[in-house]
């Protein structure tokens, strides 16, 4: 091999080197992480409307996981939502995004209770969010599962479910990418995550391969 053939394939070798390491340390472009993939489900939403997902979801879906006589989780929840929906807003994302609220426990939320927190909470009237519910093994498969939220088994009659109030992130491709207790998420966490989210949603042509590079390096928020 002659000398500036071997110094050509040095330099390129050098570049790739500091490409990747520039990449992998200076994260330019930071991602989510893909947690784990959302299973197929079916439920019905406050109008009696079949909701199927993945048919029903978006670029970006916000699942919010509360029972509706869970108080003090519905009005931190209708909180976090009006924060999400205004950074949604602010990023142009709206239309990449779909809200929906999934009650944990179905037996004690009839449709009367869900339909109530449509009209209780005008966050979910802004955004268009469907109020979902389902039998209780479906609903535990669909978010236990599918999403990594804690749903317990169908306690005795006349006692209300256990469970974990949590906002679930999931992306276009059915990777849930975030999720985030309720009674103590990090506001400004979930916000700088949303931003994430929509820049790549939004991102096209040779910015796309950027975004699979960094999810390639693992460039995480800290």
């Amino acid at each position: 091999m002659k000398r500036g053939t071997k110094i050509a394939l040095a330099i390129t070798f050098a570049l790739i080197v500091g490409g990747v390491g520039y990449f992998a340390i200076g994260q330019p472009i930071q991602v989510l992480p893909r947690l784990q993939t959302a299973v197929p489900f079916e439920m019905h939403d406050q109008n009696g409307d079949v909701y199927r997902y993945p048919d029903g979801a978006g670029a970006i879906n916000v699942y919010v996981v509360v029972a509706a006589w869970d108080e003090a989780a519905v009005a931190r929840a209708e909180r976090l939502l009006e924060s999400v929906y205004a950074r949604l807003e602010a990023e142009d994302a709206l239309p990449y995004a779909r809200i929906a609220w999934i009650t944990p426990d179905p037996v004690n939320d009839d449709l009367q209770s869900i339909r109530s927190l449509a009209t209780r909470l005008p966050i979910l009237k802004a955004t268009g969010a469907s109020l979902l519910m389902a039998a209780p093994a479906a609903v535990r498969f669909a978010v236990g599962a599918g999403m990594g939220v804690y749903v317990g088994p169908q306690p005795e009659p006349g006692q209300r479910v256990s469970y974990e109030p949590t906002l679930v992130l999931v992306d276009d491709q059915g990777w849930v990418r975030g999720r985030y207790g309720v009674r103590s998420a990090d506001e400004r966490s979930l916000l700088r995550d949303i931003s994430l989210l929509a820049a790549e949603v939004k991102a096209q042509g040779a910015e796309r391969a950027l975004y699979k590079a960094a999810h390639l390096f693992l460039c995480y928020p800290r």
